[in-house]
């Protein structure tokens, strides 16, 4: 992957700009004479002459984003920019009119977190900078995306933490990217799992329906007679409370499309996160959003649970409360 040339990087932009100041006040040319930077001159202005670079450069890339960032070199007698800006591409050179992605500011630096990359794909970024006087385009850089997981199980992505990459013959696999399943950082509370109205049925315990799962309770709850206000026409004990709707109301960063886990989802996040130290889990019951099969004994009221202090999995009443550790997919 490309970086900038050792001789910019090492020395601190006060003291570069400084020698540049120095290098155009007193000497008669610096180098050859030839400036290394964007040289742009006034309209109407023979006089008014600028030496100004603008640089793109990446870094921390993990299989699908990378940071990208923008810095100007200036003098202080050269004016202040008007707007400053990357675009990246993964086809041609990147520019305003050929470009996949836009970040744009009005400071002499910027930083921008940029996503949604393909692993194993080649990308080009350039930096501007738009001037009373015109435009300053910077250098391109080439960067490559790793072709794996640059980071694994147990660390933060997205908002959430790694739990589960998706395998051939899983639901949400796809040949040639990387996807899978995130934990949230930190419960989203206690709740009941819903009301004891009776079976919300074709509740998955398998991986991949958790999502789904929690779609299906929630319209179930939708359709009852004004729940939340009047809980008591399932049990006596219900409160209102829904642990799916508790799990997708789930706010954290920038994502809002967290789901309750399915049986199978929620044994995931014990072993791969809480067996491992990872996740801050209580050593408590958590909620799945999977009922029992149909025709067992009072499949109709209970629901299944994990015990977070062995892994144990257990069967209980609608009615009772406990944790929630939303999760969503990436």
């Amino acid at each position: 992957m490309k970086t900038q040339p050792i001789r910019i990087e090492s020395f601190p932009l006060p003291f570069m700009a400084m020698l540049m100041a120095i290098c155009m006040a007193f000497i008669s040319g610096c180098g050859n004479g030839e400036s290394t930077g964007s040289e742009s001159r006034a309209p109407g202005d023979a006089d008014a002459q600028h030496n100004i670079q603008v640089f793109a450069n990446t870094k921390n890339p993990t299989w699908t984003s990378i940071e990208g960032s923008l810095w100007i070199m200036r003098t202080q007698e050269d004016p202040s920019p008007n707007k400053t800006g990357l675009v990246w591409t993964n086809e041609g050179d990147p520019s305003l009119d050929n470009h996949i992605g836009h970040y744009s500011g009005e400071t002499s630096s910027l930083e921008t977190l940029i996503e949604d990359l393909v692993p194993g794909e080649t990308y080009r970024i350039a930096a501007y900078a738009e001037f009373d006087f015109g435009t300053v385009h910077g250098n391109v850089e080439t960067f490559t995306m790793p072709e794996g997981p640059a980071i694994g199980v147990g660390e933060a992505h997205q908002d959430g933490i790694i739990v589960y990459f998706f395998q051939e013959d899983d639901p949400g696999y796809v040949e040639g990217e990387v996807h899978g399943i995130l934990a949230a950082p930190m419960d989203a509370g206690e709740s009941q799992w819903g009301g004891r109205c009776g079976r919300v049925d074709d509740l998955s315990p398998d991986l991949g329906t958790g999502k789904e799962n929690t779609r299906k309770i929630l319209a179930f709850h939708e359709a009852l007679d004004n729940y939340t206000e009047n809980p008591q026409q399932c049990h006596e004990e219900n409160d209102g409370s829904i642990a799916a709707k508790l799990a997708a109301e789930f706010q954290h960063g920038e994502h809002r499309d967290w789901y309750l886990p399915s049986e199978r989802e929620l044994n995931l996040l014990y072993r791969n996160l809480h067996a491992q130290g990872i996740g801050d889990f209580a050593p408590t019951r958590y909620w799945t959003s999977s009922e029992v099969p149909a025709g067992l004994p009072r499949s109709d009221i209970i629901a299944t649970n994990i015990d977070f202090s062995d892994g144990q999995g257990w069967t209980t009443g609608k009615e009772e409360t406990m944790r929630v550790r939303p999760i969503r997919n990436f």
